[in-house]
This record gives structure tokens, C-alpha cells and sequence, in this order.
């Protein structure tokens, strides 16, 4: 695969759209991690 190095997206919407999900994913999995350390350190009783 040869790249020419001028990779310009197809349209502003589908930027906006591909920063939208790279947001909400960003998110999620920090959320996700989040909780996960919350619960492994908080001390059981």
C-alpha cells in the first residue's frame, strides 16, 4: 500500500462524526476503568 501522504477526510460530517465516537469510546473505557479500580481498592467488609 503506497501512501501519498494528502489523506483529507470525505466530509466535515464524517469528521465530526469519527471525533464524536473516538470521544464517547475515550469515555466509556475510562469510566469503565474507573469503577473497576474503585471497586478492587475499596475494602471489603
Amino acid at each position: 500500500m503506497v501512501s501519498t501522504g494528502n489523506a483529507m477526510w470525505s466530509s466535515r460530517f464524517a469528521f465530526i462524526m469519527a471525533s464524536v465516537g473516538l470521544l464517547w469510546a475515550s469515555a466509556t473505557f475510562g469510566a469503565f476503568h474507573m469503577s473497576l479500580a474503585r471497586t478492587e481498592v475499596a475494602p471489603s467488609s
